[in-house]
């Protein structure tokens, strides 16, 4: 159980105005599992789950010269439950593969008085997987996995309309739900000192969820017909020394609509992630340098940004084994970025230092 209440504040100098959004709701969570092994090679999971939101308040308040303007009441009584059912299965009897399948089968229904309106919907929520494992030696392993899923609009989405963290926002009650087709394969190589990885994948959104400009200041939700998202990803781990790692990361995605051909929001540009690792003793220090491409394709929500490039600088030292000394800098060569692709977030920092003392018990 996690109840919670957020309040955001947003100040207009200008115009001494102060607008007030205030959120509270209590969120559940419950699951309970059965895992038995039917024989050597098999084996089955079956449970039950149930995650809920309830009385769920949002308000908007604006106040001009310190005195009460107006109020609203974009969700009042709101409430979310998803209750599923599943069962997986895992098989390992043939030699070298390594079988798991399952399916799941939700109920989700949301309510909420908007505007002094009363709305309600509901619907079931199925979703399959399987994922095959080949082993082909020790040190080589590739993997297939396909599956279905089911992503119901939150209340926010479906019904708030006011100011976020950003800028102001619109509700959609009649956004319908996503439903999602995804695919990846891969494969591992691991040997003595060397891991490499290499996976690919293909998720295909629809009914796909996305965000629209209303106005300069202003956004809302809507379906799209459908969306894809593919990509590629890389990564390597190599101990030339007991106490020298050398380690790196890299990723290319996209994202369009396949039917009118409109790039996504939320696609990250290419990057590319190296650095190295040493340690000696109790202590232990890092170099690790990213670069990331120019955004050349932005979705509907957002703006082009350019390419960059950041260096970081990570430090520590085991007193004990309790306590931990760290030391990182961030940014090292100050550079101005934009690291993200909506033009409503701040640019990145600049030149950041920390320096702290971790405890365990």
């Amino acid at each position: 159980m996690n109840p919670n209440e957020y309040e955001l504040n947003k100040i207009k100098f200008s115009s001494k105005q102060l607008d007030i959004s205030k959120n509270r709701a209590m969120d559940i969570g419950l699951r309970a599992c059965l895992k038995k092994n039917l024989h050597r090679y098999l084996s089955y999971q079956f449970g039950v789950d149930y995650y809920g939101r309830a009385n769920v308040d949002m308000e908007n308040e604006t106040w001009k010269n310190d005195a009460f303007a107006s109020g609203s009441f974009p969700v009042e009584n709101g409430r979310r439950n998803d209750l599923g059912m599943y069962v997986t299965m895992d098989y390992s009897g043939l030699a070298g593969f390594d079988l798991v399948g399952g399916a799941r089968l939700g109920a989700s229904s949301r309510s909420a008085i908007s505007d002094g309106v009363f709305s309600e919907k509901s619907s079931l929520a199925p979703a399959l997987f399987l994922g095959v494992t080949r082993r082909i030696h020790d040190s080589l392993t590739l993997f297939f996995n396909a599956g279905s899923a089911y992503r119901v609009p939150s209340l926010s989405e479906a019904f708030y309309t006011g100011i976020t963290g950003r800028n102001s926002i619109v509700g959609n009650p009649g956004l319908l739900a996503e439903r999602s087709v995804n695919l990846d394969a891969g494969v591992k190589f691991h040997r003595n000192n060397t891991f490499i990885g290499m996976y690919l994948f293909q998720c295909s959104i629809f009914d796909m969820i996305e965000k629209f400009p209303l106005s300069a200041t202003s956004y809302t939700y809507d379906n799209i017909e459908r969306g894809r998202i593919r990509g590629l990803e890389l990564e390597f781990q190599f101990y030339p020394l007991k106490s020298l790692e050398f380690f790196g990361n890299a990723f290319y995605y996209q994202g369009v609509s396949t039917v009118s051909g409109q790039y996504l929001n939320d696609i990250p540009s290419a990057k590319l992630f190296l650095g190295a690792r040493f340690w000696l003793g109790r202590f232990w220090s890092e170099v690790n340098w990213m670069a990331s491409a120019a955004v050349k394709h932005p979705g509907p929500a957002e703006v082009a940004n350019a390419d960059y490039q950041v260096t970081d600088i990570k430090a520590g030292c085991y007193l004990s084994n309790r306590f931990f000394l760290f030391l990182k800098a961030a940014n090292l060569f100050n550079r101005a970025y934009a690291a993200n692709a909506d033009p409503d977030i701040p640019a990145a920092k600049g030149l950041d230092v920390s320096l702290g003392l971790n405890m365990n018990f």
